[in-house]
């Protein structure tokens, strides 16, 4: 079945049906290249990378599916390792398992066009042991596994979006989502306060690492890019996204005639339908819940449909394999006007509804009294009013 993108939905959705008016989500005036060459010229309490990096050494770049103008950063990075004197042929670019083909190929395509064809491009595979490498033993004696190339590479870059909160926020995207699928099992049960642990354990052994992080407040706009050591970007990324929230909320407060609906059981509508794109995730339990952040959106009685427009799979989670999942454990409410639009047979097991055509959204639209489009859920917390 071909995707059913938001901006399809949209048509389907009269004016008076609308639980807000809607803005340009996609509009920004942020010149991203400018302020990538002026965080490479002046990262944050890291040495430029003329002093970190030889022409010698080898140099992965791991960039995190979804990052707005993620291969535009990528190609700017590769440009200044380059004229270090780094060789095409010692840079690589790591993406994670489950990239879409449209992503592989933009990537190519923008290489290719730079003149960086020896640049290699390569898909993490957590599934193939010999694709990981030993970086270290935990404090527990486990072994700490990562992608050979990110392991034995001379000097690591990660470009990565910032994270609204959870746990993601506070350690590195890299593990485990570039481990291999028996230690991705095992993260993926621990809580979330031990996910900060032994991810923060990782860091520690990966060491003061250079980094790249994109800022954006509703997962499609470049607000700010923050260049250097990651635990200072991460946290300045953090203070960048609270800063952000509060003027939301002053500007929401400012504006509540035109942007919120007239009742206050509108404000979160009766029928919510929300975009995910593509973005880093392993888990099972993670799509569950964010789900189940997306019918937080909705009235108590209301229905949620998630238009899935990433390629990977659900059946190629870490957790979606094991035979005693039960999405019940994760899911905090009921999941009865919960609908997924996908073909793909695993979102039964999730304890989901699937639906495959635009025309079904047609008559939920019909059906409802107001609707709440949203879009890049997968990357704020507030959601995006596309």
């Amino acid at each position: 079945m071909a995707a059913i993108k938001i901006s399809d939905v949209l048509e389907l959705i009269p004016p008076a049906k609308l639980a807000v008016e809607l803005g340009d989500a996609d509009k920004s005036d942020f010149d991203v290249l400018k302020a990538v060459r002026a965080g490479l010229d002046a990262p944050i309490e890291f040495p430029q990378l003329e002093f970190a990096i030889l022409p010698e050494d080898t140099v992965c770049i791991v960039l995190e599916s979804g990052t707005p103008c993620g291969i535009e950063i990528a190609r700017e990075v590769i440009l200044v390792v380059q004229n270090i004197g780094v060789q095409a042929e010692n840079i690589c670019v790591l993406l994670a398992e489950g990239t879409g083909k449209s992503t592989i190929s933009a990537l190519e395509a923008e290489l290719a066009d730079a003149g960086m064809e020896s640049v290699g491009v390569v898909i993490h595979d957590s599934v193939d042991r010999a694709a990981s490498g030993f970086l270290s033993a935990s404090e527990s004696g486990d072994a700490i596994l990562l992608n050979a190339r990110l392991v034995h590479a001379d000097f690591v870059i990660p470009i990565g979006m910032a994270k609204r909160d959870g746990w993601k926020s506070q350690i590195e995207f890299l593990y485990p989502y570039f481990s291999d699928r028996e230690s991705q099992k095992k993260f993926f049960k621990l809580n979330d306060r031990s996910k900060v642990s032994f991810g923060k354990e990782v860091s520690r052994w990966l060491g003061n690492i250079f980094g790249t992080l994109v800022v954006s407040n509703n997962g499609t706009n470049v607000d700010h890019v923050l260049i250097g050591a990651q635990a200072k970007i991460q946290k300045a990324a953090i203070d960048a996204l609270k800063g952000m929230q509060l003027d939301s909320n002053r500007a929401s407060s400012n504006s509540a005639s035109s942007n919120r609906p007239a009742d206050d059981d509108a404000t979160l509508a009766d029928l919510v339908i929300a975009e995910i794109g593509p973005h880093l995730y392993g888990s099972a339990a993670e799509v569950i819940k964010l789900v189940d952040l997306v019918k937080s959106y909705c009235s108590a009685d209301g229905t949620c449909v998630v238009l899935w427009n990433d390629d990977r799979t659900l059946e190629s989670f870490a957790d979606g394999e094991a035979s005693d999942f039960d999405p019940s454990e994760v899911l905090d409410s009921d999941s009865q006007n919960i609908f997924i639009c996908t073909n793909q047979i695993a979102v039964k097991k999730l304890g989901f509804t699937a639906i495959h055509e635009l025309s079904e959204i047609e008559r939920l639209i019909t059906r409802h009294r107001k609707c709440l489009p949203l879009k890049n859920v997968q990357f704020s917390m507030r959601g995006a009013l596309v």
